[in-house]
């Protein structure tokens, strides 16, 4: 349904498999609209769900028992991590000439240094029982 919107909106000659549109925006794009469950909403928790995975096993599972494909889930993250934290709109997404595996390793930068802060916060406050 989305790429119907995609091409409505664009036309034919600015739409897949015409235009050369990269697939992690062209599906994530899709799925980042797809999901908007509130179990669904947050980077954080959904990198996480994506590196706690089987790596080995070709679907992500989410709470609701629904999946989505490892390649899709990995796209997704992606525009999630355009739209939700870089504040991109969905043409920015489009003319943005970073790489695809540049823009993985910024994400997993961005979300390690999430987790360590989180974590640091987390004992500072003396909830793991030191203070």
């Amino acid at each position: 349904m989305t790429h119907c919107l995609q091409f409505d909106k664009f036309g034919f000659w600015k739409s897949k498999p015409i235009a050369n549109i990269d697939n992690w925006k062209w599906e994530g794009y899709a799925e980042y609209i797809a999901r908007q469950n509130t179990n669904q909403k947050d980077l954080i928790k959904n990198l996480d769900r994506l590196n706690q995975s089987d790596k080995n096993s070709w679907e992500i599972t989410f709470d609701d028992s629904t999946i989505a494909s490892r390649e899709y889930f990995n796209y997704w993250t992606m525009v999630q991590y355009c739209m939700d934290i870089k504040k991109m709109n969905y043409k920015q997404l489009l003319a943005d000439t970073t790489k695809e595996q540049d823009l993985k390793q910024e994400m997993e930068k961005w979300y390690e240094e999430k987790k360590a802060n989180a974590q640091h916060r987390f004992c500072n406050s003396g909830a793991d029982g030191s203070n």
